[in-house]
C-alpha cells in the first residue's frame, strides 16, 4: 500500500469514528426541558441586575475618588506649608550668613 492510499485510510478511518462519535454524544444528550425560563436580564426578588450592580459599583468608585481627592489636597496644602516653612528658614540661614560676612569684612578691616 502506498503512503498515499495509507493516508486516506487513516483519514477515513478518522472521520469515521469522529461522526459515530457525534452521532452518539447527540444521541445520548438529555432533551431539552419544555418550561420556559426566565431571560438572565430579568432579576429574581431580592438580586440586583446587571447594569444595578455596575451603577453600584461605579457609585463607591466614584466615592473612593472623591475621598483620594480630598486626601491628595490636604496632602498638597501640608506640602505647600512646609516648603514655605523651608524657604523661610532657607532665607534666614543666607541673612546670617551675610551678617557674619559682613562682621568678618568689618573685623578684617579693623
Amino acid at each position: 500500500m502506498s503512503s498515499a492510499s495509507r493516508s486516506k485510510s487513516n483519514h477515513h478511518r478518522h472521520s469515521s469514528l469522529y461522526h459515530n462519535s457525534q452521532a452518539m454524544a447527540s444521541h445520548d444528550a438529555p432533551a431539552e426541558p419544555d418550561t420556559a425560563v426566565a431571560p438572565p436580564d430579568i432579576p429574581r426578588p431580592g438580586q440586583l441586575t446587571r447594569s444595578e450592580t455596575s451603577v453600584s459599583v461605579l457609585h463607591q468608585r466614584e466615592e473612593k475618588l472623591k475621598d483620594d481627592i480630598e486626601q491628595l489636597r490636604k496632602e498638597t496644602e501640608e506640602l505647600a506649608e512646609k516648603d514655605q516653612l523651608i524657604k523661610r528658614n532657607i532665607e534666614v540661614v543666607h541673612e546670617k550668613l551675610e551678617k557674619e560676612k559682613a562682621l568678618g569684612l568689618e573685623q578684617e578691616d579693623e
